[in-house]
């Protein structure tokens, strides 16, 4: 019994050093408040609730918030058919993709406002098949999707909040897949900036110092101004 009269079990020891030390694990294990590298959200359930199928894939799942679903179940076989085509134009190898993505992996969860659930292979699988959804090759697409309905659907599905992949992961992976003849091929910057081109009102460009860290970061960079757009290109 304590000096205040609680009573401890009979078969524990009253240990502040050990509890101390178990919040500090628990207290260590917590995800961050706040993180420079956190860009990607869910839609606030204040909002989401008033009609949740507005905010949610129509045909394809991007990153881990939707991941999983069996409603995008056949897309999630023609990503993988697609990042295959790919790797294997590259000449290059499974190992070496995965590779590059497991690099990448604490930073692209730090890029999440909450923790991701999927183990380290998944998470990387999840991301690899994910960068062949941001080809942003129309023509390519056209192959599968002949359907104008299912092309609108994709173009929404690529500017959801909760349906993002970090840039710097499709970059990566973009720019490995091109590295034997990287200069022949827009980079990821100018591919993106074509696809959304109807988007782009104010006739931006992309420049080397223009930060981009998602599709739809991007979307809400081209409303800036563009002395706006700089500063706050600047300042994240």
């Amino acid at each position: 019994m304590s000096s205040d009269g609680t009573i401890f079990p009979k078969n524990k020891v009253h240990n502040p050093d050990h509890l101390a030390i178990q919040m500090e694990e628990m207290i260590e294990n917590l995800w961050p408040l706040v993180s420079p590298e956190r860009c990607i959200y869910r839609v606030p359930e204040t909002i989401a609730h008033v009609n949740a199928k507005a905010y949610e894939p129509r045909l394809v799942s991007i990153g881990p918030f939707h991941h999983g679903q069996e409603t995008y179940e056949a897309m999630e076989k023609q990503k993988l058919h697609y990042i295959y085509a790919y790797i294997q134009r590259s000449k290059l190898s499974m190992a070496q993709c995965v590779a590059a993505v497991k690099n990448l992996e604490g930073k692209a969860r730090s890029s999440y406002a909450e923790p991701i659930k999927l183990s380290s292979d998944d998470f990387a699988k999840m991301l690899l098949s994910c960068s062949s959804d941001h080809t942003w090759e129309k023509k390519k697409t056209k192959m599968v999707l002949r359907v104008q309905r299912l092309l609108c659907d994709l173009d929404h599905d690529l500017i959801l909040l909760e349906n993002q992949v970090p840039l710097f992961v499709l970059k990566e992976i973009y720019n490995l897949l091109h590295s034997i003849s990287l200069s022949c091929f827009p980079t990821m910057l100018e591919l993106a900036f074509a696809y959304f081109h109807r988007l782009n009102k104010h006739n931006k460009q992309p420049q080397p110092e223009f930060e981009i860290k998602h599709s739809t970061d991007l979307l809400r960079k081209f409303h800036y101004s563009i002395g706006l757009c700089s500063s706050i290109s600047a300042r994240t």
